[in-house]
C-alpha cells in the first residue's frame, strides 16, 4: 500500500507503524522536503507548475473565463532583472522605491507553500477594479503594478515577523540560545527567500 502524508513540519511526523515498529527512512517511507525540491528546480520549472497550478482556476472565474487568460497576462511581465533590481534597492540617495510586480516576481517568491501562492493570487483579484480586470491590456497586465506591489510588500512583512528568532528570557541559559539559533537559521528553504521578502517589507 502506497499513500501521502502532508505536514508542514517534519517534527509532527512520527515514524512509527504497527505495533510500536520504527521505520527506516528510505526502507518504510520516503521523506520528501518540498521546499529542498523548490530549490533545486530552475526558476523556469517553478513559473511553469505555478502558472499550471492557477491555469484552470483562471479559466472558472467568471470574468477570465474564455479569454484565454494565464499568470503571465493576469500580472504582466517584470520589466527588470535582478540584477536592476538589485541596483535599485542600492540607489538610495535617488530615493525611489523598487516596484514589485509580474510573474517573475510572483514566481520567485515561491517556496514550495501552494496554498500562500493561490491566495496571493486571489487576493490580488480580489482587490483589482473589475474594468482593469475585463480590459483587454495583456502585455502590461491586468492588475495594476502598484496593487501587486502592496500585496507582496505586506506578505513579505508577515514572513519577516515570522522569521524572528523567538525570545529568550535574560535568566535562560546561553547553551538554550546556542541550542534554538541554529534552527531558526538553518530552516529548509527559510533563508532562501529571505532576501527578497526583506527588501520587501
Amino acid at each position: 500500500m502506497i499513500f501521502k502524508v502532508a505536514t508542514e513540519s517534519t517534527e509532527s511526523f512520527e515514524p512509527v507503524g504497527l505495533h510500536q515498529k520504527v521505520l527506516e527512512e528510505d526502507h518504510d517511507y520516503i521523506l520528501i522536503d518540498s521546499s529542498s525540491q523548490v530549490m533545486r528546480r530552475s526558476e523556469k520549472a517553478n513559473s511553469n507548475l505555478l502558472a499550471a497550478i492557477l491555469k484552470p482556476r483562471i479559466d472558472r472565474d467568471p470574468l477570465f473565463a474564455g479569454r484565454n487568460l494565464d499568470l503571465h497576462r493576469i500580472l504582466g511581465p517584470t520589466p527588470y532583472s535582478n540584477n536592476d533590481l538589485a541596483v535599485q534597492l542600492r540607489a538610495k540617495e535617488k530615493h525611489t522605491e523598487a516596484i514589485y510586480h509580474g510573474d517573475a516576481v510572483f514566481c520567485a517568491i515561491y517556496s514550495s507553500n501552494i496554498r500562500e501562492m493561490i491566495s496571493l493570487f486571489a487576493e490580488m483579484v480580489a482587490l483589482e477594479d473589475q474594468d482593469s480586470l475585463t480590459g483587454d491590456n495583456h502585455h502590461a497586465g491586468l492588475v495594476r503594478p502598484e496593487l501587486q506591489n502592496k500585496i507582496l510588500r505586506e506578505a513579505g512583512g508577515k514572513f519577516l515577523s515570522f522569521c524572528q528568532p523567538p525570545q529568550i528570557p535574560a535568566r535562560s541559559s546561553s547553551r538554550l540560545q546556542r541550542a534554538i539559533n541554529p534552527l531558526v537559521i538553518t530552516w529548509p528553504g527559510l533563508l532562501t527567500r529571505f532576501r527578497l521578502w526583506r527588501a520587501m517589507s
